[in-house]
């Protein structure tokens, strides 16, 4: 992205002071591209709290969607809006992947054309979609958000892979997200790519929705990519007891097969790490030069053991 575009998104999103912070930084070498980056996460996440935290104490003594508690279906939510025949070749293997160790469980694939079929957002979040303002992908924050309060079950990126079945650490527990970081040490606490609610209108999901359904309600402009992430950050901070009941499995193993994509095959690397997970986190925003791994995950998944 070339400097005129990175300002005008800086303007548009009213971090032009903070992004000019950070990227000084790491011009004149007092901070790496990592640092830079978390003083951007933390100034708009301080930011987040400063405007929401008397919202989110009137939400914490809000419990009405407690009287529609109820154990959901085995059901798998993917979404690609343009249609999975239309995916690329990555996420149309691990879409195979998930049919083939996930028989058992109803998968529906989330599109343009049936996603009215399934939930109803608010007037003026489709209209700030529709204008444009909320991209696709924090659409796709919104409607994981909605699926899993309204139906329960299991929200998997359309880039989630599998290569055995799913864990009982995530299937046997009431809520699972993995975690980010070590010991919550880490501003993002969890990662949205995977996330299981045994039960509709869990409470951590619903108050993060209220939050979210309230920033976008007031502005036009996204403050972090990672909003969603900071809201429940705030949200799990607010109902540690709820927080504390979350295995805490990091997901560290879980993208070690994502960073192999691009790489030559190699046979004994993709079983060391499938030893370590059967859940994996990939890209399609990869090159994929012949005999990568990226090219193997065709038949890959097809691992030996039960499928459910």
């Amino acid at each position: 992205m070339k400097i005129k575009q990175l300002v005008e998104k800086s303007i548009r999103q009213k971090t032009l002071f903070t992004d000019a912070f950070g990227y000084s930084l790491t011009k004149t070498g007092f901070a790496d591209k990592y640092l830079a980056g978390q003083l951007t996460m933390y100034k708009a996440y301080s930011w987040l709290k400063t405007h929401f935290e008397k919202e989110l104490d009137k939400i914490q003594n809000d419990n009405s969607w407690e009287e529609a508690y109820t154990k959901a279906e085995k059901r798998v939510w993917i979404c690609w809006f343009q249609g999975m025949e239309k995916a690329p070749k990555i996420v149309q293997e691990c879409y195979q992947s998930v049919c083939y160790w996930m028989k058992n469980w109803k998968i529906t694939v989330i599109t343009a054309d049936n996603i009215n079929e399934y939930v109803k957002f608010p007037d003026f979040i489709l209209e700030k979609w529709r204008a444009g303002i909320i991209s696709n992908t924090h659409l796709s924050d919104l409607l994981r958000i909605e699926l899993l309060i309204r139906y329960g079950g299991l929200w998997l990126d359309s880039t989630t892979y599998l290569t055995g079945k799913m864990p009982s650490y995530i299937i046997d527990s009431d809520f699972f997200v993995y975690r980010n970081g070590w010991m919550d040490m880490e501003m993002i606490n969890m990662g949205s790519w995977l996330i299981y609610s045994e039960y509709t209108n869990n409470r951590l999901l619903c108050e993060t929705q209220k939050l979210l359904y309230d920033y976008w309600k007031k502005y036009d402009y996204i403050k972090n990519y990672f909003l969603l992430h900071m809201f429940f950050r705030m949200v799990t901070d607010a109902n540690p007891a709820l927080w504390e009941k979350v295995p805490l499995i990091n997901h560290i193993d879980s993208h070690l097969l994502m960073q192999d994509l691009p790489k030559a095959y190699n046979e004994d690397r993709c079983r060391q790490i499938m030893k370590l997970t059967s859940v994996h986190k990939l890209t399609y925003k990869v090159e994929t030069p012949t005999e990568s791994t990226a090219e193997q995950l065709g038949w890959l998944f097809q691992n030996k053991g039960e499928q459910g």
